[in-house]
């Protein structure tokens, strides 16, 4: 039986989920949706329409992982934790 309150349980898979999120749509990519929906025309929105389901997709991977990770026990970290900067 798991000794976290509910608020510790969202917290931790919200903790995992922004981790997992950034790694799969950095902001520039986020970003980038931006810019193409300021631009008119067809194809634009073409592009912006094919960057958003990109987007939601990965969301929904982020969230689904983020889930995996808190129901197992792990403890979110940074991911690139332990690893040295050059």
């Amino acid at each position: 039986m798991s000794t976290q309150t509910v608020t510790q349980k969202i917290g931790g898979w919200k903790t995992a989920y922004d981790i997992v999120r950034e790694e799969l749509t950095p902001t520039d990519a986020r970003a980038l949706q931006d810019v193409v929906k300021a631009k008119e025309g067809l194809e634009a929105a073409r592009i912006y329409v094919a960057l958003s389901r990109i987007v939601m997709a990965n969301d929904r991977t982020a969230a689904m992982v983020a889930a995996l990770i808190t129901q197992t026990g792990i403890k979110p970290v940074s991911l690139n934790a332990g690893e040295e900067d050059d």
